[in-house]
């Protein structure tokens, strides 16, 4: 139980998830505001972190996952305490136990991987404040830090290593690639994994324009990166369309482009807005049924002011749902004349509240079967019109009558001429709606 004017140690059981030390943090700092105007003391609240177990008895994967979720727990207690509005040295963070004897009789006392770790986190955070967090690759924590002091750093480092720093991780474990495909600065940036191994990233030209961009490929280990333009990070990861999916249906969208100047002087510019529609590809691949208006927008901003822009969408009915490219080109007036900058990121195109996933497989006598599982968190009950399209192949049309919020149903599709590689496109109909999802599954 914490009490106002006593500390408070939480030695970590090693199952502790980062999120819930945040939370420890958030909380231990509103009863530090209800405890100010007492004569007691200020309370403390410590964080003892401390290694799994011997690394000798460990696969390599085992201790690289283990020292992972110390960083991320570390830097998620440090980051909160900086948010926070109590002063920094009410917070304790350590590492216990950071040593391990090898065995036999004549044992040697040995530095635990997690105390690589430890120094590591020390160098490049330490002394430093958190500036904000970043929401601009799903799934992955991007952490702005200020620069490093002039006392911390080596004074044989390039230049560039006095910006500001980012700290990446993914959330969750998955298959999935995760790459920050960014301009990060106008020089080359440096990579630090947990263990302090040190990679030299340079812009490099991409795309059919050539747009100068850093790629970083993210993974469940922190990495930190130092050399950062932290007010253009900050200006780019921001640029976002409010709301952030596109709806499966007819007429025009009306979405909200969101600016925000970080620096302290004036800003000014303009937004390509290239995908989706195929502008960053061969003229040819251009899609001319998207059209979007306006999809140049000049801006000026006050130092620190954030505005907001209307912008109009709207496409063919017979889109395929699903992520698509959400692409800016950005020419930019700062601190620096900018060369033309490029955000990437998606957007959703789907149906609010209608789910429908596909499946294709071959049965024995030839024939390819399509399954269609719909199901619907709706309101009402739901009816709906389902149409599958395959090449060289006349259309099938089936129904689905009073689907309830929460049911799951299927519909099956026997193609004869459909072979590997095909392409099978199904269509929902909601009756008496100009909506519409379309999905499609390349037969494996």
């Amino acid at each position: 139980l914490a009490v106002p004017g006593v500390a408070l140690q939480i030695i970590d059981n090693n199952s502790t998830a980062p999120v819930a030390l945040a939370q420890l943090v958030d909380e231990w700092a509103a009863m530090r505001v209800v405890s100010d105007g007492t004569d007691a003391p200020p309370p403390e609240l410590g964080l003892s972190l401390s290694p799994v177990a011997d690394p000798l008895l460990q696969e390599q994967t085992q201790v690289w996952s283990s020292v992972g979720a110390l960083a991320r727990k570390a830097i998620t207690y440090w980051w909160a305490a900086r948010m926070s509005d109590v002063p920094e040295t009410d917070f304790e963070l350590r590492l216990r136990n950071a040593w391990w004897i090898s065995p036999g009789k004549r044992g040697q006392v040995m530095p635990a991987p997690e105390l690589i770790v430890w120094r590591t986190l020390a160098t490049h955070l330490g002394g430093r404040d958190a500036v904000e967090s970043l929401d601009l690759l799903p799934g992955v924590k991007m952490l702005v830090v200020s620069p490093r002091t002039l006392d911390d750093l080596d004074t044989e480092a390039p230049r560039s290593s006095a910006r500001g720093g980012l700290v990446l991780w993914r959330d969750e474990p998955s298959n999935e690639e995760a790459v920050l495909d960014l301009p990060l600065a106008q020089t080359a940036v440096q990579i630090y994994d947990i263990m302090g191994n040190e990679t030299i990233v340079h812009p490099t030209p991409s795309g059919n324009v050539g747009v100068p961009t850093h790629k970083i490929p993210i993974t469940r280990s922190p990495i930190i990166v130092e050399g950062i333009n932290a007010e253009l990070v900050r200006f780019l990861a921001k640029i976002k369309l409010d709301p952030s999916e596109l709806e499966a249906r007819s007429g025009v969208h009306r979405h909200i482009l969101s600016v925000e100047n970080p620096w302290d002087i004036a800003v000014s510019g303009r937004i390509f807005l290239v995908e989706p529609g195929g502008y960053t590809g061969r003229p040819e691949d251009i899609n001319r049924s998207w059209e979007i208006r306006p999809r140049v927008q000049a801006f000026t901003l006050g130092p620190n002011e954030q505005r907001e822009f209307p912008i109009d969408f709207s496409y063919s009915l017979g889109e395929l749902a699903g992520e698509k490219d959400l692409v800016f080109d950005v020419e930019l007036e700062a601190d620096n004349d900018y060369p033309l900058l490029r955000v990437k990121r998606t957007i959703e195109l789907k149906l609010p509240g209608v789910e429908m996933e596909l499946t294709a497989r071959r049965n024995d006598a030839g024939i390819t079967v399509i399954t269609a599982t719909i199901s619907h968190n709706l309101d009402s009950d739901q009816h709906y019109e389902i149409i599958a399209v395959a090449p060289n192949e006349p259309r099938i049309r089936r129904s689905i009558n009073a689907l309830k919020s929460g049911q799951t149903v299927t519909r099956q599709f026997g193609f004869s001429k459909v072979g590997r590689g095909d392409e099978v496109v199904v269509a929902l109909l909601p009756r008496d709606s100009a909506t519409r999802l379309n999905k499609s599954i390349i037969v494996p």
